[in-house]
């Protein structure tokens, strides 16, 4: 029996207006009633998902900057901020590799450091309350996630490695989209997140069902039972995961959820 059901939220849950399914409150009132619990899963800070799902937050948990800080609606459950004496590391690979549009996450604040009209822009659309920086090595709160913007197509070879070989152990650095490096704390992702979460309600990993669409979601589509991948995914994804029932422009999510939880429960 499921008991928790944890999705990724860009290009998984949410369409490209940044808007759930349209049956999306209906598919979670039927979830609460049931006792099953919902997450979503997200590289975002926690006011700008809630921004999209308007009053279903409430009723939602939220392992957000992906999974360094967990809530319960407005609560917050547990944060994992990076370890200090890392920014300015960091930074030195970042500026070596000739980078300027970056974004800090801070529980409250989003720095962006990228000039580019259009980069801000995009912040802006994405996170809630960002602020510009020059100088990010200056930032003295705890940050939960730096996000790394990089177009070009090396960007394993470019970026990913060069933060890998210097942070080690110390930090995790995902590859969370085509052109972004996600950077968190050692031992912090989704999948470590959705762990944590699962244990604060008692729930087994096979009571668990997950989504998502990107490589940054593969911890947790480890760490859940019944694992499904977006249609609209990487090719190299949707041949080791199950397929959700429709990509993320057609409600998949709520759509799998339906067939799979709430039909088969109901005999239907």
């Amino acid at each position: 029996m499921i008991r928790l059901i944890a999705t990724d939220m860009d290009g998984t849950l949410l369409n490209s207006e940044k808007q759930p399914p349209a049956d999306f409150e209906e598919v979670l009132e039927e979830l609460c009633r049931r006792g099953i619990a919902f997450a979503a899963a997200t590289g975002r800070d926690h006011a700008s998902v809630c921004r999209n799902l308007g009053g279903a937050a409430q009723r939602m948990l939220f392992l957000c900057d992906n999974g360094a800080s967990l809530y319960r609606g407005t609560q917050l459950l547990e944060a994992h901020p990076l370890p200090e004496g890392l920014l300015p590391r960091i930074w030195r690979v970042l500026l070596k590799a000739g980078i300027a549009d970056t974004l800090l996450c801070a529980q409250e604040t989003r720095y962006c450091t990228g000039e580019g009209e259009v980069f801000r822009q995009q912040m802006q659309r994405h996170y809630s309350n960002t602020v510009f920086c020059k100088d990010p090595t200056c930032i003295t709160e705890p940050l939960f996630k730096i996000s790394v913007y990089y177009p070009g197509e090396d960007i394993v070879q470019a970026l990913l490695q060069p933060l890998r070989e210097e942070l080690g152990g110390e930090a995790t650095v995902l590859h969370s989209a085509k052109a972004w490096i996600d950077i968190m704390a050692g031992g912090i992702d989704k999948g470590t997140g959705l762990r944590r979460l699962a244990a604060l309600l008692g729930v087994q990993k096979q009571q668990i069902m997950a989504f998502g669409d990107f490589y940054n979601d593969i911890p947790l589509l480890e760490a859940a039972g019944h694992p499904f991948i977006m249609p609209n995914a990487p090719q190299e994804l949707l041949e080791c995961y199950p397929l959700a029932a429709a990509d993320w422009m057609h409600g998949g999510v709520t759509l799998t959820v339906r067939r799979l939880v709430l039909d088969e429960a109901s005999g239907k």
